[in-house]
């Protein structure tokens, strides 16, 4: 299988005999390959389909029929294409991935004989792939010491949504303030937190390529480098081509200062090229240029810098060393930079070291043509060295263009076209050879929320919104209720506010529903809440607005900030079961249900489910156990330890009560024993039983308690085995609430004396 890009030119050439002597032997038969023809000539293929093909090869002489199969790609213009990786012919099978950008492929059947000849056919892709982003979940790990770095893989993203299986996210640290050595790979999610970092945590994010509103992230602790020497390395796992010149870094931290270590250091490379070097001053060693040989091997080779005070303090960095030369500027010419396609070099696009790409953003006005200039020396301009595409005038596509590289390509020939004016990103990887074209809408540069849950209401500007500059979004965070209105005022470029530039629904007033929805840029909506979006459900809310892709990302996270179990029972017996609450603190709680679990005890002592999931049944033989009572919540937990109290060791029984008050004059008592007490006038059991109102704190309440015609008042009641006959005997609850109504509890309390 092989992949090729652009058509096999045939040039064909006849040789005549030359005019001589003869011989009396027979010519040998002369073996030709006259033709290959592909069968069928064209055919439609669904994107993540395939097809079997034929190769119908003409030949005389005995010539072999052999073919070599390969596919290329073409654009909707014609222009050819890279096809996706998962798209592959294989003895005339074409398998074409669900992802295929190209609009067409071109099925080609080379002969082995003759390259020369071969024949080809045409594919129509048909059938769409829809790609719908949902939401990014980041995993990773929990903490890292301060001047470490993380392994490939260990900060990883999974994607949700439709289709997703190839979809890539973009990797940031969220908080500004962190060191300056404090950096995560884009591509890689590789973390290297500098030994001089003060925050105690960071903010991984990992944003979705395709829908770069959507992003998902995850907390990572900061813990204190430990007393002793540190060797740090910058840059680390980068790109170089063949000759260049990398500039390396050594940074050595002693903890705690003030200790006398020495600080100097020895480098290394690993290349298996004499000609691939580092190079240093001994007096000055922790800075180091890596030399990478002309004809230095492709792939990696390692930087290694190390401690001369301590030799097993070092640390290391990954090159990978490409077939090209290496580029160290890259300058975009043509007619949307200034002076045009006469301005040599053109104009400087910004470098990203770390990710070896070069970048340029502006205003194109509409069928601009460009191309870029190429240095490969330290200094000056390329000097005919160039990136253009395939074609002559190719228009781009939004998205990742391929191009090759050209020699003093002549005038504005073999140039890109962007069809539409707009506001656009363009980045180029050398290394890669690729060039990524990003529209980017209009450019904002502060955003703020109007509406009823701004700080002003609907008073301009409005309530600005925090920008993150990472991404290119504006965040807002705060509380909104049912029939809140909002919108929001942008200011693109000019001093002070939007003056009348607006994001808003695209059709009138609009329910906002949770995840991503397109907005319209409006000029002086109607004021008040026409054009803009209502909150139907009331809770803590956080809108992202991404200017660029023209989104809002609407999200109402539960946030469980702490849980507290209300008023448990301070003694625990056994036989019996308790009902329990708690309380939460954070954002959105309402709807969280509570996890409630108990450990220790035997065998039917547990928590129940449904609408008894709070409720605590303690086995009849339990006394004595110590229980552990876990409250949860979305990562929040309360606990408490209660010791079953063994009825046999108490000198009265106690029986805690909760009066639940249910409204009208309707009241529940809880806590009452599924196995009633059971007292004694002599032996092993508890001589009285004591029925008291836990929590009863209302002076203004009276309890009055009816035990075989006696009344008494009070909280609580402790009845004596010796004042009562053997047998059951009832008790009658009674209250009184402060208003002088009588609560009507129709659970009656019992309690059995024996011998």
């Amino acid at each position: 299988m092989s992949k090729r890009f652009g058509l096999l030119f045939l040039v064909a050439f006849l040789v005549m005999p030359l005019a001589g002597c003869r011989n009396n032997r027979s010519p040998q038969p002369q073996r030709v390959v006259h033709s290959v023809a592909v069968i069928p000539y064209e055919v439609s293929v669904a994107r993540g389909a395939g097809y079997q093909f034929e190769a119908n090869v003409s030949v005389s002489g005995g010539a072999s029929t052999a073919v070599t199969w390969s596919v290329e790609g073409l654009d909707g213009i014609g222009a050819p294409i890279e096809v996706h990786d998962y798209t592959d012919i294989d003895d005339g099978y074409l398998t074409v991935a669900p992802g295929e950008a190209a609009t067409t492929l071109r099925v080609i059947a080379t002969s082995n004989h003759n390259p020369g000849v071969y024949g080809y056919a045409t594919v129509t892709l048909t059938g769409d792939r829809p790609v719908t982003i949902t939401g990014v979940t980041v995993h990773g790990p929990a903490s890292i010491e301060a001047g470490s770095s993380t392994q490939p893989g260990d900060f990883h993203a999974t994607v949700q949504g439709t289709n997703t299986e190839d979809e890539a996210v973009t990797w940031s640290i969220y908080e500004t303030g962190r060191a300056s050595g404090t950096f995560i790979n884009a591509g890689s999610g590789v973390l290297t937190v500098s030994i001089t970092e003060a925050l105690t945590s960071l903010t991984i994010r990992a944003t979705s390529v395709t829908a770069p509103a959507i992003f998902g992230q995850t907390t990572i602790a900061v813990d204190p480098p430990a007393d002793g020497l540190h060797v740090a390395i910058s840059p680390r796992d980068i790109s170089a081509g063949r000759g260049a010149r990398v500039p390396f870094t050594a940074t050595v931290t002693v903890i705690p200062t003030g200790a006398g270590i020495p600080t100097a250091v020895t480098w290394d490379v690993d290349g298996d090229n004499p000609g691939t070097r580092i190079e240093y001053d001994p007096n000055d060693s922790h800075s180091a240029t890596l030399v990478v040989a002309a004809n230095q091997a492709i792939g990696p080779i390692t930087v290694t810098v190390r401690s001369t005070h301590d030799p097993y303090e070092y640390d290391f960095a990954t090159v990978d060393v490409t077939g090209d030369e290496a580029v160290n500027y890259v300058w975009l010419v043509g007619s949307m930079v200034y002076g045009g396609w006469d301005n040599f070099p053109g104009t400087p696009m910004v470098r990203d070291a770390e990710a070896g790409t070069f970048r340029w953003s502006g205003a194109v006005a509409a069928r601009a043509t460009f191309r870029f200039n190429l240095s490969y020396a330290t200094t000056g301009w390329a000097n005919g060295s160039w990136f253009a595409p395939y074609a002559n005038d190719t228009y781009v596509v939004i998205g990742r263009n391929y191009k090759t590289r050209f020699d003093n390509p002549d005038g504005p020939s073999r140039a890109w076209r962007i069809q539409d004016a707009g506001y656009y990103a363009i980045i180029v990887d050398p290394v890669a050879k690729t060039m990524y074209v990003e529209r980017e809408g209009i450019p904002v540069d502060a955003v703020w929320l109007v509406g009823h849950m701004a700080e002003d209401g609907w008073n301009l500007p409005g309530e600005p919104m925090a920008r993150n500059t990472a991404d290119g979004t504006f965040t807002w965070a705060g509380y909104a209720t049912a029939s809140n209105y909002f919108r929001f005022n942008l200011d693109i470029g000019t001093t002070g506010w939007g003056a009348g530039t607006w994001f808003a629904p695209p059709g009138g007033n609009t329910d906002a529903v949770l995840g991503i929805s397109g907005m319209a840029r409006r000029v002086n909506p109607t004021i008040g809440t026409g054009d803009a979006w209502r909150i139907t459900q009331p809770g803590w809310y956080v809108f992202t607005v991404c200017p660029r892709t023209e989104t809002l990302h609407v999200a109402r996270p539960v946030i469980v900030d702490s849980i507290t179990i209300v008023s448990p029972p301070v003694q625990l017996f056994p036989g019996a079961y308790y009902d329990f609450a708690a309380t939460l603190t954070g954002r959105n709680v309402d709807d969280v249900t509570v996890v409630w679990t108990v450990a220790g005890g035997g065998e039917g002592t547990g928590f129940g489910t449904g609408a008894y999931a709070n409720r605590l049944t303690i086995a009849a033989n339990d006394a004595g156990e110590t229980l552990t009572i876990t409250a949860s919540a979305n990562g929040q937990t309360a606990q408490i330890t209660r010791v079953v109290v063994d009825p046999a060791s108490l000198g009265d029984a106690v029986i805690n009560l909760v009066i639940e008050d249910r409204g009208e004059g309707l009241a529940i008592v809880g806590g009452i024993p599924s196995e009633e007490p059971r007292i004694s006038a002599g032996g092993a059991l508890p001589y009285s039983v004591t029925f008291t109102i836990y929590g009863a704190s209302n002076p203004d309440r009276t309890y009055e308690w009816i035990v075989s015609g006696v009344r008494k008042e009070g909280p609580s009641v402790t009845l004596y085995a010796a004042n009562f006959g053997i047998g059951r005997h009832t008790v009658r609850l009674i209250v009184t609430d402060e208003n002088g109504v009588v609560w009507s509890m129709p659970q009656l309390l019992h309690f059995t004396v024996v011998q």
